[in-house]
C-alpha cells in the first residue's frame, strides 16, 4: 500500500509549486543581500506602470557594483502595488 502512495505523489500542487516559488525568491534575495553589503554601496531604482488591469505597479530595482568583479549590477526586487501617484500637494 505504501508503494501505491509514493506512485501517485507528485509536486504539481498548487501549494507545493507556491511554497517551492516562495522558498526560491527568498533565497535569491538572501544572495542578493549578501552582495550588496559587500559591495558597500547601492542605489534604488523606482519606476511605475499599469499592468494588464490597470493596476498600477511600483518596480524596486537595486544597483551596486558586483563584490567580485566590481561591475555595475541591477536586480529586480519586487513589485509593490501602488496605491496613489500624486506627486505633491499643488496650491
Amino acid at each position: 500500500m505504501e508503494i501505491l502512495a509514493q506512485e501517485n505523489l507528485h509536486y504539481l500542487s498548487k501549494i507545493m509549486c507556491e511554497e517551492t516559488i516562495q522558498l526560491m525568491t527568498n533565497k535569491g534575495k538572501d544572495t542578493i543581500m549578501a552582495e550588496v553589503k559587500k559591495a558597500g554601496y547601492f542605489s534604488f531604482s523606482v519606476d511605475s506602470t499599469p499592468d494588464i488591469s490597470h493596476t498600477n505597479q511600483l518596480a524596486l530595482i537595486i544597483r551596486y557594483a558586483s563584490p567580485e568583479y566590481g561591475l555595475p549590477t541591477e536586480r529586480f526586487l519586487t513589485f509593490l502595488e501602488l496605491k496613489d501617484y500624486s506627486v505633491g500637494k499643488r496650491s
